[in-house]
């Protein structure tokens, strides 16, 4: 769970966001993406589906636990991010691989993106040998 000033920070730049386009729009493109590897899911938003603002200043909404601390170069990663919302359940989800080379993925769920449940993982068997 994030830290209420970080949620509130991603807010504030959310509605200053907002509030600095000409007209307020009634619906926004949410655009999911990670350093490959290097960081965890972030959310930048459009009003145009050409220009996108970061939301909290590039902060993580989702950072993969899938490993130990101090294990692996692979421990804690996130590599190829997918973000979808389900109208079955009316919750979105987070899909990522947590190695480079995939097999193995995590999923989290939540109900208003910055709120996540616990992940779960699984593999892939059509990519075991």
């Amino acid at each position: 769970m994030l830290p209420t000033k970080i949620i509130a920070s991603a807010l504030m730049c959310a509605a200053s966001w907002l509030s600095t386009t000409a007209q307020v729009p009634d619906s926004v493109y949410i655009f999911s993406y990670a350093e490959s590897g290097k960081s965890g899911l972030r959310l930048a938003v459009s009003d145009n589906g050409v220009n996108w603002t970061s939301l909290g200043d590039g902060m993580n909404f989702v950072t993969s636990d899938f490993g130990s601390w101090g294990g692996s170069a692979t421990s804690k990663k996130m590599y190829s991010p997918r973000l979808y919302f389900s109208n079955g359940d009316k919750k979105w989800h987070a899909i990522w691989q947590v190695t480079p080379s995939g097999g193995t993925y995590a999923h989290a769920v939540s109900d208003n993106l910055i709120d996540w449940r616990p992940q779960t993982f699984f593999r892939d068997l059509d990519t075991e040998g």
